[in-house]
């Protein structure tokens, strides 16, 4: 049900402008992804020591329904993300090959952990989304905000690569040894992705706009400057 409405809401905003169609997708990732990272923040404080893998193995314990559900409602929001930005390329500024990349892989992962119920430690992941969520902030607020995430998500993938090489057999032995391979893949393309996004983010600082001065000395210049503020 709420897949079908978005996918309404969608369709209505596929009419208006490219900017403000790109603008309410936009606001819609940063609202799911709010969701989705509060959820597996929550998730992993009910074991906290499950962070700490080297000395407990909490990160391996099972989250039941609850885990399964965010998994899916992750997993939709992935599927649903990639099919709009495929079918409405066109309302879309940015180059979207590498938002494909990253939503399919990440999906494969989902799929490789889903059965019976995602592990503690997947959720750790999820946490990487504060990134998209931070598209609900006002645009000088969102940049600031997510010029830190862009530094907390290096120490993330960072972190979850060593976690992942150091259980890879442990890994293999619960999921399978194709599923064992892709947290660390998943980790090295991530943080080649957030390395070309930085790039992208760094050079889009927002500029705050201000009223342009206007003298009553020259009226000639005065018209330029409301022409041109």
């Amino acid at each position: 049900l709420v897949l079908v409405c978005v996918w309404s809401s969608v369709v209505v905003c596929s009419n208006m402008a490219a900017s403000s169609f790109e603008k309410n997708v936009n606001f819609f990732r940063g609202w799911v992804c709010l969701f989705i990272t509060v959820c597996s923040i929550g998730i992993i404080t009910m074991r906290p020591k499950s962070l700490f893998y080297w000395m407990y193995p909490d990160c391996f314990e099972r989250t039941g329904w609850p885990g399964l559900v965010l998994a899916l409602l992750f997993f939709s929001y992935l599927a649903l993300d990639s099919l709009v930005a495929f079918i409405w390329r066109s309302q879309f500024r940015r180059p979207m090959k590498s938002v494909h990349v990253h939503h399919w892989m990440v999906c494969a992962g989902i799929l490789g952990y889903l059965r019976p119920s995602p592990p503690r430690g997947f959720f750790v992941y999820l946490w990487g989304e504060a990134l998209t969520a931070c598209r609900v902030l006002p645009p000088v607020h969102r940049w600031y905000a997510r010029s830190v995430v862009f530094g907390f998500r290096r120490l993330l993938w960072s972190y979850l690569l060593l976690r992942d090489v150091s259980n890879f057999r442990r890994i293999g032995q619960s999921f399978g040894l194709v599923v064992a391979y892709l947290p660390p893949m998943c980790c090295v393309v991530l943080l080649g992705l957030d390395c070309k996004w930085w790039r992208e983010h760094s050079s889009s600082l927002p500029h705050i706009e201000t009223e342009p001065k206007v003298t009553e000395k020259d009226p000639s210049e005065q018209d330029v400057l409301v022409i041109c503020p």
